[in-house]
C-alpha cells in the first residue's frame, strides 16, 4: 500500500487518515529510534525475551533464529501474545521490529544431536525469563523488517556466527523434566506442563 505523503503531512499520526488502524511511519520511526546503536555492527548485546523462530522454507533444512533487542532488562512483553492485545499497535509494531535476529541452518534431525550454537538455542528455548545473551553476526546487520501475515513482525536478521549466553535463568522444574524425558510423547508432554500451570504461549514456545 502507497500512502500519499500530503495526508501524512496533514494527520501527523493522529487521524488515521491513510486508512489504516495506526501510523506505519510513527512505528518505523520508533523502532530506528530503539536499533540506532544496532544497525550496521556485527555483535548485538541485550535480553532475550527468549525468542526463538523456526523458519519452514527448504523443510527438513530450516533457518533457526534466535532472536534479542539491544537492550537489557525485562523484555518478556516483545514475545508474550498477553501483554499485546493492551498495546497501541504503533508500540507492538516497534517493540517487535526491535528484535534483531541471528540465523543458522540446520535440518530438523539435528534437534537430537544439536552442534553447539543449536544447543545454546534449546537451552535459551526452555527458558521463561528474559536471557542475557550476545549475538556475533557474519556481517553487520541491516535495517530490513520482516512483515508476514504468518507470523509476528521481526525485526533485521543476519547469519550468525556465535551465541553466547551471559546469564541464564533455569526453567521451571518440570519444563527441565519433561526435556530430559526422551520417552515421553509429545502429547503426553503438552499435556503434563499444561496440567502443571505452564502457560499455553510457553508450551508451543517449547
Amino acid at each position: 500500500m502507497r500512502i500519499n505523503p500530503a495526508l501524512c503531512i496533514r494527520c501527523r499520526g493522529e487521524y488515521n487518515l491513510c486508512g489504516l488502524s495506526y501510523c506505519p511511519v510513527l512505528a518505523e520511526l520508533r523502532a530506528r529510534y530503539t536499533l540506532k546503536n544496532a544497525v550496521n555492527k556485527e555483535r548485538i548485546d541485550g535480553s532475550s525475551p527468549p525468542s526463538i523462530f523456526i523458519g519452514r522454507i527448504g523443510y527438513p533444512r530450516v533457518n533457526v533464529y534466535p532472536a534479542a533487542p539491544p537492550i537489557h532488562g525485562d523484555t518478556s512483553n516483545l514475545e508474550n501474545p498477553k501483554t499485546w492485545l493492551s498495546m497501541r499497535l504503533e508500540d507492538f509494531i516497534s517493540s517487535r521490529l526491535s528484535l534483531i535476529r541471528g540465523s543458522i541452518r540446520a535440518r530438523v534431525e539435528d534437534a537430537r544431536n544439536p552442534s553447539r550454537t543449536l544447543h545454546d538455542i534449546q537451552v535459551m528455548a526452555l527458558s521463561n525469563k528474559p536471557v542475557d545473551s550476545e549475538l556475533i553476526l557474519e556481517k553487520p546487520v541491516g535495517a530490513k523488517y520482516v512483515f508476514d501475515e504468518h507470523s509476528p513482525p521481526f525485526g533485521p536478521s543476519a547469519p550468525l556466527q556465535e551465541l553466547r549466553i551471559s546469564s541464564l535463568p533455569p526453567p521451571p522444574r518440570i519444563v527441565d523434566k519433561v526435556y530430559g524425558d526422551t520417552d515421553l510423547s509429545t502429547t503426553e508432554a503438552i499435556w503434563t506442563l499444561y496440567s502443571h500451570g505452564i502457560d499455553v504461549h510457553h508450551i508451543s514456545s517449547y
